[in-house]
């Protein structure tokens, strides 16, 4: 029997449960029914997900290696260096079709039998602005977040796509019961509440969809949202600002998928025709505004209930729509008015409502019902009927009680470019942060963690697709030189990579769309964009950060759509933009961009590559499209694909690019020709480079490293006494060689394990942290001297840090000092180092050279001539034997037999073998 703080190790076999199914960009556990969202590949055939409540980790089978709760931040493994398996050439995919990042996350182990992929995926994008309003918790952690309560957190606004709206029970849109502009306004609308009231209308939103929800790819979305209780967990559950922020925008969405395929949201009577919702919804809108400041309306109760009626549309035949369907959709449609027209139904509701719920039942609804035909029955008795009537007693505040600081963010006002284009662009903090005061609600101050733009790396990016803004030519599409598909696969590139490197590209591309732009509120757009990013100087909570980068990136695709260099009228397309077979091209370019960087080879020749690659490219001289638009619009194209796929180009781009500068581009010029001139080029630039806290070129004589990236000599000694002073004084995480100095010091021995040994073995727990390797060795000398494990006091760990610190060498330091700083410039941060080494690794030279990727060149070999096609590679089946024994011995005498250290990534625990 385990004693209380003592968890036995289980022997065997590391899986320990189930298959995961892939559905979409989720994963649902086939056992325990959770699910979770695919956060990285941790090696080959390793991956790690996770959910509101734990990480994962699985093999390419779907097999559950690893389970972590989320909020077990006392240490954070180096779960790719435990799941680290044997190097493998070999292909999963199905069908000999490869995988990458774009279009699949993560492996696609198990799609669900009969699920129609394009009804479980949608491009509808949501962006909730959310803000914390009382002091959250912050436990010792790997970037000490503060985390928060649903009940802690006010949505602050709620943005919603129009047109990426999901798909319905059928096979096109159908007629919509209530219509989709009231339904996607009045989500919009739900904002000014706590966060918990958010998502518990979407829980009780969800269980009343479940009688009408019958397609499969709605019941199984709907388990992946509500599955185990989820939602209301959920609101209970503290999680840092910045994964609430991402979870509650993606169940919104989850939420309107489901709406739209059950079975109450759209029915079929023939082709979809409008009802007059645009300009009924404007008025409405108006009576909204007048009942909000004056109390009352001018126009009459009779011509408002005909405009609201327009937002319905259900019919009295049982045929084509359900009894209790139509009842829901009633009930749905007056909600919906409630959330966004609260002023108007505070004031009227009852009379303008009046009209619909005093309507007579058809006949066929009777018999339904098992009614006579002359039975007196009207609407407001079929509510009642399914228990929907208390929707009438409903009424939205118009104002809150909680009074709110105003921190939306600055948005000018583009006129005739608006759009419902929406980008959401997740923010993950990569170091410790400042602690700093605010308040959000008016007279309640408290400590938030504010971060400079250099803390910060991209955790998503959601933008919408066919909510495109518009063009130059306002109405129209036209021709684009360079597809939409790539232009949003350039920004969703940045996703896992620093803000900074984002920001750069966006900086650029503005700066070149400064001459490019010639619409008034384009270019009004393009100055905002500029001054956006040249301001992202200083510190910042991270809710500003993720509302302010999502905006920079929504103007710039405004900008970039509205550009001279962007579309055109091809002549050869009859004045209609056609399709020129832009997604096979993409799709062999983002396989081969995957394979080159995990694999190492092609799996397309370089000639269809090339031919992908130009395929991106459609400009040519005409009339109203000159030689300065069609030389914009190549290098547009360079500078998307460079960000898309930087290893294809750096292998493949100079000979792709020769051959297209042989390419005519019309009035007998070709494209290399325009490329040369150089009276073609844009001279000015708006605003010049862009600082963002750090020097254009940070490498100078004093700087802390070179332009090679390695530690200047004369700084070394600072990296020193910062990594020593951090030993000594903070809870620095230990170093294997660190280990064996205090294992000598307390005179043990000990063997150390990177996984469990078999046999009668318990685990002693300690309290973790960067102190969790003193906790276990001061464990192991307490049981030899006869006493209970306990944990490590303070002065024991003082006294063992500093003893570590003055025996530690320079030498030994100075080679973790380097790995510390090249892991931060490639991105691959070493955990757990202290305050002061943390400090200088923040310096402008060191962030400069992450941002700019100054290893980039040794992170692949030049591509020889003969660069090899791998094809569909077979499975080398390929296996090292696991590890079951020792991986070293920390001390220096002869090893404990009862006692052995267990390293799970970078936590150490005790291990005592009970037969021993």
């Amino acid at each position: 029997m385990n004693t209380i703080g003592e968890t036995a190790i289980s022997s065997g076999s590391t899986v320990v449960q189930g298959v995961f199914k892939k559905i979409d960009t989720y994963y649902i556990d086939e056992e325990s029914k959770e699910t979770y969202y695919f956060d990285r590949q941790l090696d080959d055939n390793i991956y790690s997900l996770y959910n509101h409540l734990y990480r994962v980790i699985m093999n390419a089978n779907g097999e559950l290696l690893k389970k972590y709760p989320l909020d077990k931040n006392d240490y954070m493994p180096d779960l790719a260096k435990e799941f680290r398996q044997p190097e493998q050439l070999s292909a999963t995919e199905e069908d000999g079709d490869m995988f990458y990042p774009e279009e699949h996350v993560g492996p696609g182990i198990k799609e669900e039998t009969g699920a129609k992929i394009g009804k479980l995926t949608t491009d509808l994008t949501a962006q909730i602005r959310l803000l914390p309003m009382s002091q959250g918790s912050n436990k010792d952690g790997q970037f000490n977040e503060y985390k928060y309560t649903a009940n802690q957190i006010w949505v602050s606004s709620v943005e919603l796509g129009d047109l990426d709206r999901p798909e319905t029970q059928f096979d096109n849109q159908e007629s919509h019961t209530v219509s989709w502009t009231l339904v996607r306004n009045g989500i919009m609308a739900l904002k000014d509440q706590t966060l918990q009231d958010f998502v518990l209308y979407l829980k009780q939103a969800f269980d009343e969809l479940a009688v009408f929800t019958h397609e499969l790819e709605g019941k199984i979305l709907s388990e992946m949202a509500t599955g185990n209780n989820l939602l209301q967990s959920m609101a209970e559950h503290k999680l840092p600002l910045a994964v609430w922020q991402t979870l509650t925008s993606r169940l919104l969405i989850q939420y309107l998928q489901v709406y739209q395929l059950s079975s109450a949201a759209t029915y079929k009577r023939g082709p979809a025709k409008g009802h007059g919702e645009s300009h009924a919804r404007k008025r409405l809108e108006d009576d909204n505004r007048e009942a909000e400041q004056h109390k009352k309306c001018s126009r009459s109760n009779a011509k408002i209930a005909l405009d609201i009626a327009k937002l319905l549309d259900v019919q009295f035949r049982v045929d084509s729509l359900g009894v209790q369907e139509y009842a829901f959709a009633i009930k749905h449609w007056i909600e919906m008015l409630d959330s966004y027209l609260p002023s108007l139904m505070a004031y009227c509701k009852d009379d303008i409502l009046k009209p619909v719920l005093e309507k007579q039942l058809a006949v066929s609804f009777k018999r339904e019902l098992g009614l006579d035909d002359d039975d007196n029955v009207i609407v407001m008795e079929l509510l009642d009927n399914y228990n929907y009537s208390h929707v009438m007693s409903k009424k939205k505040n118009v104002e809150s009680s909680v009074k709110i600081k105003k921190l939306d963010v600055n948005k000018i006002d583009i006129g005739q470019l608006q759009t419902s284009f929406v980008a959401n662009i997740g923010i993950r903090p990569e170091e410790q942060g400042t602690n700093q005061n605010r308040t959000v609600v008016d007279g309640q101050s408290f400590t938030d963690k504010s971060y400079l733009v250099g803390d910060l790396s991209v955790r998503d990016i959601m933008i919408s697709d066919q909510d495109r803004p518009k063009t130059k030519f306002i109405k129209d599409q036209k021709s684009h030189t360079v597809p939409w598909t790539l232009v949003r696969n350039t920004i969703t590139s940045f996703q896992g990579q620093p803000v900074i490197r984002l920001l750069k590209y966006l900086h650029d591309r503005f700066e070149e769309l400064a001459n490019d732009v010639s619409h008034t509120n384009g270019k009004e757009l393009v100055v905002a964009g500029l001054k956006k990013i040249n301001d992202c100087t200083g510190s910042h909570f991270v809710d500003e950060w993720q509302a302010e980068i999502s905006e920079i990136v929504r103007s710039y695709f405004i900008a970039h759509q509205v550009a001279e260099s962007t579309s055109y009228i091809n002549p050869k397309e009859a004045d209609r933009a056609l399709g020129h077979g832009e997604s096979s091209h993409m799709k062999v370019l983002r396989r081969n961009e995957y394979t080159l960087s995990s694999r190492g080879g092609i799996i397309d020749d370089e000639e269809r590559i090339g031919t992908a690659v130009k395929s991106m490219f459609d400009a040519e001289i005409t009339n109203s499209f000159g030689e300065k638009n069609v030389r914009n619009a190549y290098k547009g194209l360079l500078h998307m694909m460079n960000a898309s796929f930087p290893v294809i180009m750096k292998h493949y781009g100079q000979a792709i690019q020769e051959k297209m500068m042989e390419e005519t581009v019309g009035s007998g010029r070709k494209l290399g020709e325009l490329m040369a001139d150089k009276s073609l080029e844009d001279k000015n630039s708006l605003f010049g480079p862009v600082n963002l806290g750090m020097d254009e070129n940070p490498f100078g004589d004093d700087s802390l490293i070179n332009e090679h990236g390695f530690i200047r000599a004369q700084h070394m000694p600072d990296f020193i006494q910062a990594y020593r002073s951090d030993l000594a004084l903070s809870n620095a995480f230990l170093t294997e060689g660190e280990g064996q100095i205090a294992a000598t010091y307390l005179g043990l021995t000990l063997e150390v394990y990177s996984a469990s040994p078999k046999g009668n073995i318990t685990n002693i727990q300690n309290p973790g942290g960067g102190d969790c390797l003193i906790h276990a060795l001061v464990q192991a000398f307490n049981i030899k001297a006869g006493k209970a494990p306990g944990e490590a006091s303070a002065e024991e760990i003082l006294a063992i840090r500093k003893h570590i610190a003055a025996e530690l060498s320079d030498e030994t330091i100075e080679n973790l000092c380097i790995a510390a700083v090249t892991g931060k410039i490639v991105g691959i941060d070493e955990p757990g180092l202290g305050p002061k080494m943390r400090n200088l690794l923040r310096n402008p030279a060191i962030m400069y050279a992450k941002t700019v990727r100054l290893f980039d060149n040794d992170n692949y070999k030049e591509a020889p001539d003969d660069f090899p096609n791998i094809g569909n590679l077979e499975d080398d089946n390929v296996q090292d034997a696991p590890v079951t024994g020792p991986v070293s011995t920390f001390g220096g005498g002869e090893a404990d037999r009862k006692l052995a250290l267990l390293c799970e990534g970078n936590h150490y625990i005790l291990m005592r073998n009970n037969d021993a």
